[in-house]
């Protein structure tokens, strides 16, 4: 007879332990690594006069904000010191996004080589670049509820 108690108890507060120890909500890992990513930006110092244009990007689902964090990636130099981190950073949530909707079935969307005009102004590409990042991962921690979930 205990060992019936025993077996019924156990499949019964099996599927409560899995509930409890299962991986957080694929929207608050994001909230994580982009608020990391906030403060980590928020170390760089910008010139006072850059300004960046509005952002155009949309947040109606995982695949749009995928693009839209390659788009900010892409001009973003690893020429200034910090930078490299920020870029595995940044490179670590897109990759958590694409695994989170499965992305990867289109695709890959390639960045333009840089002109030669581009290599004379890479410092400021880089701050534009790493400012139109914060500015977007500010906005997304505002628009998690647009994530897709599989």
């Amino acid at each position: 007879m205990a060992y019936t108690w025993t077996l019924l108890f156990s499949l019964f507060t099996s599927p409560i332990l899995r509930v409890c120890t299962a991986s957080p909500l694929p929207s608050v890992e994001v909230m994580k690594m982009a608020k990391q990513l906030v403060v980590r930006l928020d170390d760089f110092q910008f010139p006072t006069d850059l300004t960046i244009g509005a952002l155009d990007y949309d947040f109606s689902g995982t695949k749009s904000i995928v693009a839209a964090l390659e788009r900010c990636n892409s001009p973003i130099s690893e020429s200034l010191e910090g930078v490299t981190q920020v870029k595995t950073e940044l490179s670590s949530l897109i990759g958590f996004l694409r695994r989170l909707k499965q992305c990867s079935e289109d695709p890959e969307p390639t960045s333009p080589e840089p002109t030669p005009q581009d290599q004379r102004f890479i410092q400021s590409k880089t701050f534009e670049g790493l400012k139109r990042t914060r500015e977007y991962l500010q906005q997304l921690q505002q628009n998690l509820d647009n994530l897709d979930t599989c």
